[in-house]
């Protein structure tokens, strides 16, 4: 998952890409433009930095909805039409 954050009064910004298990990467792209001279964290460097400002990690499953489970296997269908299913 990927977040930024801006503040448009100071223009500071803070960004996370590549990040997993994070319920709410948002949160932790503030931590980053709060808390760092960083603008952006990349996949394990964001890790090491949410483990260290105590944000909770989840398990990947945990962030996958039904909904979502219900498309993928709706496309495995051999007539499916992916395109019909994102609406």
């Amino acid at each position: 998952m990927d977040a930024i954050v801006m503040d448009g009064l100071t223009l500071g910004s803070g960004a996370v890409s590549a990040v997993r298990n994070i319920t709410n990467p948002i949160q932790l792209a503030r931590l980053v433009m709060d808390k760092t001279s960083n603008s952006c964290l990349t996949a394990e460097g964001a890790s090491q930095f949410a483990r260290s400002m105590g944000v909770p990690e989840v398990s990947p499953e945990s962030l996958i909805t039904e909904y979502s489970r219900m498309r993928w296997a709706k496309n495995l269908a051999p007539d499916a039409n992916p395109v019909e299913s994102q609406m």
